[in-house]
């Protein structure tokens, strides 16, 4: 278990710096709290709250505009090649963390997703 503590958190690291990584598959583990394709944010911590599924497409995004003002939770769900960025801020350039399998407390205001290599 320490070595996929050591691996997320390289992972993560590489993302927050601009830089994309693809994540081993076992990092990329689907999560129970997120039954759909793609990715999940929610309004509360430990995956409390209305879920919410982050649609396709890149760019810096507000949580907003999916219907919350801040996630407080994250999760991986199944069948993308992406990796979903999270920022403690509107802009894109705090990060709050990057989403391989779930994240259940965090602040987040903006969202990105990053394609991985193929």
């Amino acid at each position: 278990m320490k070595t996929r503590r050591i691996a997320v958190l390289g992972a993560a690291a590489a993302l927050s710096t601009g830089g994309v990584m693809a994540a081993p598959a076992a990092l990329a583990e689907v999560s129970p709290h997120c039954p759909q394709a793609g990715f999940c944010l929610f309004p509360g911590a430990d995956f409390t709250g209305t879920m919410v599924g982050v649609p396709a497409g890149t760019g810096c995004r507000q949580v907003s505009t999916l219907g919350i003002t801040e996630a407080r939770s994250a999760a991986r769900g199944y069948g993308d090649a992406s990796a979903l960025q999270l920022y403690a801020d509107s802009g894109c350039t705090t990060s709050a963390g990057s989403v391989l399998f779930e994240i259940p407390d965090t602040v987040t205001v903006a969202y990105r997703l990053v394609p991985l290599p193929g």
